[in-house]
């Protein structure tokens, strides 16, 4: 009888076919309860803000609009990937893709992606014509609402910055100080919610800025910020029976030099009357010899128009303009450009007139821009020359202001409440002036979101403010800190790996 063991299999096939699904039904069952969470997370899920002082938490009003959008809406972040905003306008605008699934975020980076970039400029045409070539437009983010004109913001417009340093010479440095973004997309998908355009009409025919002009005194840049609005621009002459158009939103008199004729004051008067809105820009005296008539419109709404040029000597740069920066900070137009600076020719005075009997249904008239303390208001202005005299007041004197007339009983809400914004110079705006480096355009854009009443934009989506760390170091704290990154981490990694290989070994 033989001794040797009987080799028999540890696993009859049963025992492995057994095992084998056993383990097949554990690795189902693992990816069902997988793809459960993550049905369960999709639509039941949870975010926290772990940002300091929630700086990417979106307000109230933003939730709001995200939650009313029901519009398929492509946002296209056309962007250096490389450039210090890319980050914060991508980590905002996926806050607004959790909230709003009908959002579709696309980042193009054109320097990595230039056939995806190609394309992208030819389907939304990014370049504009300029001396005879033409400029790539880039850095931007674009919202497209199928059957809607895109919407477009471009980077500058998405930050305001401190430019003092710069403008005084003790620094060569431009900090940004707030962050507008949250601001600007709300206000852009607001519009979509709401795609009826409203229209803005510019007054002809007494040599005013001309909206279509690309000249240096036109308006055409003017007239581009309102399209960039949502908002159609017209031309209007008053002469003969014609009126200002029932769904005009905004009157643009952008600075005439001749006089208005009577009949057109009174068709502007009465479009007042019935809710109108009115952006004035007035040229001071040294560019026009006549008062327009509008002088005499603007004083029954309590707005005095003086004949007069401000010269403040602290603030001027070549002697004929103004760098202001004494600004209202209660009024909304006014808010946002706190510690910026508005730079203009020398202006005349547009203020509150003085007194006005007290009267509830009185309209509001709020000075916006003032200037210096040691502000002449030169009165002897002889064919364009001002000439200075002992007797001319020197004070502050401001020259735009804001008024507003509540609303007004029968009429319908797009005409419920006069609003005006009257300034005493008008080149400010013009092509020449409205991208200069200082706020010329954020004004613009204040003053146009408040008489158009942009809720969005002056209701509580503000700029947030950007944050600076700043770590000093000494010389030799700067050594340590090197010695410390470029040796001491990699050098404690090849340390502990040695103390490893010599632990395994023994």
């Amino acid at each position: 009888m033989s001794s040797e063991p009987v080799n028999s299999p540890g696993f009859s096939r049963a025992r492995r076919l057994a095992i084998a699904l056993s383990v097949a039904a554990g690795v189902l069952a693992a990816l069902a309860v997988v793809a459960m969470a993550n049905y369960l997370a999709g639509r039941h899920f949870i975010r926290w803000q772990w940002t300091g002082q929630n700086a990417m938490s979106l307000s109230p009003m933003t939730l709001k609009v995200l939650q009313s959008l029901t519009n398929q809406v492509k946002v296209v972040v056309f962007f250096d990937a490389d450039e210090p905003m890319y980050n914060s306008v991508v980590a905002l605008l996926k806050e607004y893709q959790a909230v709003c699934p009908r959002l579709e975020l696309q980042k193009v980076d054109y320097l990595w992606q230039p056939q995806l970039a190609q394309s992208i400029r030819d389907k939304y045409r990014l370049t504009f014509p300029m001396a005879g070539s033409e400029v790539l437009f880039k850095n931007l983010v674009l919202f497209d609402a199928n059957g809607q004109p895109p919407r477009v913001i471009w980077e500058k417009e998405l930050s305001d910055y401190d430019l003092s340093g710069l403008i005084s010479g003790q620094s060569r440095e431009v900090k940004r100080t707030s962050f507008k973004g949250e601001m600007l997309f709300t206000s852009v998908l607001e519009s979509i919610i709401d795609p009826r355009p409203l229209k803005a009409v510019f007054l002809t025919g007494h040599r005013e800025h001309n909206p279509a002009s690309d000249e240096l005194g036109g308006y055409s840049k003017f007239a581009d910020l309102l399209r960039q609005k949502n908002v159609q621009v017209d031309r209007l002459t008053l002469l003969g029976t014609n009126q200002v158009p029932a769904d005009c939103q905004l009157l643009v008199i952008a600075g005439p030099c001749d006089r208005l004729p009577p009949v057109e004051l009174e068709k502007i008067d009465q479009y007042l009357k019935t809710g109108g809105r009115l952006l004035a820009l007035l040229r001071p005296p040294t560019e026009v010899t006549i008062r327009t008539g509008l002088e005499t419109v603007l004083a029954s709404w309590g707005v005095e128009v003086g004949d007069n040029v401000l010269y403040d000597a602290p603030n001027t740069v070549t002697g004929h303009d103004l760098k202001a920066t004494n600004f209202s900070t209660i009024h909304p137009i006014m808010k946002p450009l706190f510690e910026s600076q508005l730079y203009v020719g020398l202006p005349r005075s547009v203020g509150k007139r003085a007194n006005i009997k007290p009267d509830a249904d009185a309209p509001k008239v709020e000075e916006l821009v003032m200037t210096g303390d040691q502000t002449v208001a030169i009165t002897d202005i002889r064919n364009g020359v001002p000439y200075l005299n002992s007797r001319d007041p020197r004070r502050g004197m401001p020259f735009i202001v804001a008024v507003e007339k509540g609303y007004l009983p029968g009429v319908s809400g797009d005409r419920g409440a006069t609003r005006m914004v009257v300034a005493g110079e008008s080149q400010f705006l013009s092509n020449q002036g409205i991208d200069s480096t200082v706020a010329n355009r954020d004004f613009a854009t204040q003053a146009l979101y408040w008489l158009l009443d942009r809720p969005s934009l002056m209701g509580g989506v503000g700029p947030r403010p950007v944050q600076e760390y700043r770590l000093n170091l000494t010389r030799g704290q700067m050594m340590v800190s090197n010695a410390v990154l470029v040796a001491g981490l990699p050098g404690a990694v090849l340390l502990l790996g040695g103390l490893v290989w010599l632990r395994r070994r023994h």
